[in-house]
């Protein structure tokens, strides 16, 4: 608690050693253990939401057994999805829900695309399992603390979860804008409400990879090597 250490060994025997138990103290009775703060540092992260639809009624349909093996499965798939385009899972909550970040803890060029294209595959990935997913996608300032991500855009990705359709994927406004140049997206009309978020936000259903992807790219060529370049004399 910041008490030295005499401090505390007088406390200790006034309050709860034995009486036949003496101590004696070797060192600086002034000095204090104090527990080293973690700095907080604040970065860009593109948080992922995605949750089993339906649960309840398919864990009593098949059984605790049949749906613990879905529901292992599910999740083997869907994080490995994650990692193999640079994102992180967290342990499941409550069973069928997981969080993922993009950009943490390690950064990802591109992380919004990168957690856009890790959601379609979520939900083409567990259709053979017979089951539906619901994916929300959010991008914003977080606070690092204890390698742990805090900040509103992680809860905005859960509340989108919540409100978007089975079998699609949403996103908030920030991430679409970030992401536009590589999907179709549509603003759901009117805007969802969002539990606990104040601010009414558009939200954007993704319809898949972008038509024009190519003229974008076709926007800016890039030539490597010595094609290309013109020698000069």
């Amino acid at each position: 608690s910041g008490s030295s250490v005499g401090e505390s060994v007088r406390c200790f025997h006034r309050h709860a050693a034995p009486a036949h138990l003496h101590a004696r103290l070797y060192g600086d009775p002034g000095m204090r253990f104090v527990r080293i703060q973690t700095p907080t540092s604040r970065r860009q992260v593109t948080s992922l939401s995605f949750d089993l639809v339906g649960s309840t009624a398919l864990l009593q349909r098949l059984g605790d057994e049949a749906y613990a093996e879905v529901l292992a499965c599910l999740h083997a798939r869907c994080t490995d999805v994650v990692h193999r385009h640079g994102g992180q899972s967290r342990p499941p909550q409550g069973n069928d829900g997981v969080m993922c970040y993009f950009g943490h803890p390690a950064a990802v060029e591109d992380a919004p695309v990168h957690a856009v294209k890790a959601g379609l595959e979520i939900v083409r990935t567990v259709a053979d399992l017979g089951v539906s997913v619901r994916v929300g996608i959010a991008t914003g300032p977080v606070a690092i603390k204890d390698g742990l991500p805090v900040g509103l855009s992680i809860h905005l990705a859960a509340r989108l979860q919540q409100v978007t359709e089975p079998g699609t994927v949403l996103t908030a406004k920030a991430t679409c804008r970030l992401v536009a140049h590589a999907f179709d997206a549509r603003k759901l009309e009117p805007p969802p409400i969002l539990k606990g978020i104040d601010d009414e936000d558009d939200c954007y259903l993704v319809l898949g990879p972008s038509r024009d992807a190519k003229a974008h790219r076709d926007q800016c060529p890039l030539h490597v090597g010595r094609q290309g370049f013109k020698r000069h004399p």
